[in-house]
């Protein structure tokens, strides 16, 4: 079985790959680099707070609570490359953050659905309708050029670094949103459905 306290230090490691993404993008804003350490910087105080609040029985919430908030910091950081790319259009900042989460709250609506998207029941007239969700990050890869850095340079070559600024940068923000409906579906799975929460 899988050590929840373990897993919870080593969850850490996910925003931290991410955050990399989004220091090394073009047009670093200092501000950025400011959220993604106050981010971390929340989590980490988070864990300890809460591993003082629960008791011993409970303390596994705990390590729970802390994997989901280092999902979602995981994905948050999935868009920060598009929102430092919109530099001095704070209004459409605002709304890709809004959307983004949007994206979190239709995660939980949708595991109440009788057929999720996400994790939908075992029947196979039922799983076609998930196909769509599960091919949107294939596509948004596909779209940056598929992972390819080769790809990617070629094409940067021939129509520029907006490229790369703004098609990948939209392309992370879908994946980033992606993530995050799935991450809250799986969590709701195990808190709600699974009953992985500690009473």
């Amino acid at each position: 079985m899988v050590n929840v306290h373990k897993a919870a230090v080593g969850s850490f490691f996910l925003p931290f790959v991410t955050a990399l993404l989004a220091i090394y993008m073009p047009n670093v804003q200092s501000t950025f680099n400011v959220m993604i350490m106050a981010v971390f910087a929340v989590n980490i105080m988070s864990y300890i707070v809460l591993l003082s609040i629960f008791k011993k029985k409970k303390r596994q919430n705990a390590s729970r609570i802390v994997i989901l908030f280092n999902m979602l910091a995981f994905c948050l950081f999935f868009t920060f490359p598009l929102l430092k790319a919109l530099n001095g259009k704070f209004w459409m900042q605002i709304v890709l953050f809004i959307i983004f989460c949007i994206c979190i709250g239709l995660a939980i609506y949708d595991q109440k659905r009788e057929v999720p998207l996400v994790f939908p029941p075992d029947e196979k007239e039922r799983r076609k309708y998930g196909l769509v969700f599960y091919l949107i990050p294939v596509f948004a890869g596909l779209i940056a050029g598929g992972g390819n850095i080769i790809v990617v340079r070629t094409i940067t070559d021939i129509v520029g670094d907006w490229f790369v600024t703004y098609v990948g940068g939209i392309s992370l923000y879908v994946l980033g949103c992606w993530f995050a409906f799935f991450f809250q579906s799986l969590s709701y799975q195990g808190f709600t459905k699974n009953g992985l929460w500690v009473k």
